[in-house]
């Protein structure tokens, strides 16, 4: 058995706050002698008596809130549990039943005993279950955005779904990926900008909302602010965003007095523009998203902004289902 030195050197991260950040961690919980005498010892339960060792052998945890929240009976020599750590973090652990030995986990407890054909046969039911998932997704955003802007080929057999927000820079910068890609493959390819404005962003909602208005004009004019607010996200704020809109529609063709007002309207309004960047957004909540940029290559998920090369391999996987 290596040391404790030997298994925490390198292994533990602390923060300014002292908590915990597991790499991989192995200690050793109790001597021989002493795990044997630990487990007779009737007047201290098992999860007190884990929180102790743990505490003594590893300095950084003395003073740290620590709490066994399971601790259940494994297969063959080791139990496995789960700690809290300061009431935030939580960590994985196995122990010999014997309580000689614990061992703190990086990562859930893998189970390895599976045969390649019992693997094959796994992956080939992920492979499947994915595809499904994936024909779903692109069935909901079919319905979602089968009538929004779009550039591209309209008939195309692929359509690519992208979840966007005007204020994120890597949103900029897969702009300029995409714009290559339908430079390159625009007769194979059909592309759906969704809304996903994020919360960090101040002035991405008016954005979003002031596109969707713009939209429900002339599709054309969606796309001058689209452009407009991706090749100038750093000269706009909240107190301009307003005004750099305008102006950027001034040639656009479209009533801005009715523009304006649209923009005005919330969300409770059903049908209005913000209640459609709102749809957009709570799709892309249910898909699991968290950031931006996301695109979904009929169903195929590709999160952040990726190089060409995998939107084009994207979108050959996607034609070769057809």
């Amino acid at each position: 058995m290596p040391s404790l030195k030997e298994l925490i050197r390198s292994s533990l991260l602390f923060t300014s706050r002292a908590m915990l950040v597991v790499v991989v961690v192995g200690a050793t919980a109790a001597t021989h002698a002493n795990a044997q005498s630990a487990a007779t010892d009737s007047s201290v339960d098992r999860p007190m008596r884990i929180v102790e060792n743990l505490k003594y052998s590893i300095p950084q945890l003395r003073e740290a809130e620590i709490m066994v929240t399971s601790l259940r009976t494994g297969e063959g020599a080791f139990d496995e549990g789960t700690l809290l750590i300061g009431g935030q973090q939580q960590l994985q652990f196995v122990v010999t039943k014997n309580d000689e030995s614990l061992f703190l986990l990086a990562a859930p407890v893998v189970d390895v005993s599976r045969s390649i054909d019992e693997l094959n046969a796994l992956r080939a039911a992920d492979r499947a279950s994915e595809a499904e998932a994936a024909r779903n997704r692109h069935a909901r955003l079919m319905e979602l955005g089968g009538d929004l802007p779009f550039r591209g080929n309209p008939d195309a057999d692929v359509v690519i779904f992208e979840f966007s927000d005007f204020e994120c820079p890597f949103c900029a910068r897969a702009a300029t990926t995409v714009e290559e890609l339908l430079e390159k493959r625009g007769d194979e390819i059909k592309l759906v900008y969704l809304h996903y404005p994020l919360s960090i962003h101040p002035w991405a909602r008016e954005a979003a909302t002031s596109a969707v208005c713009a939209a429900e004009q002339d599709p054309s004019a969606f796309w001058t602010l689209h452009d407009y607010y991706f090749e100038n996200q750093n000269a706009i704020e909240v107190e301009n965003i307003g005004d750099r809109s305008r102006g950027a529609l001034a040639a656009a063709g479209i009533d801005l007095d009715a523009w304006s007002s649209c923009v005005q309207v919330d969300a409770a309004t059903s049908g209005s523009a913000a209640s459609i960047v709102q749809e957009h957004e709570q799709t892309a909540l249910s898909f699991g998203l968290s950031g931006t940029p996301a695109f979904f290559v009929n169903g195929l998920y590709i999160n952040g902004a990726k190089p060409l090369a995998e939107f084009e391999a994207a979108i050959d996987q996607a034609l070769s289902e057809l």
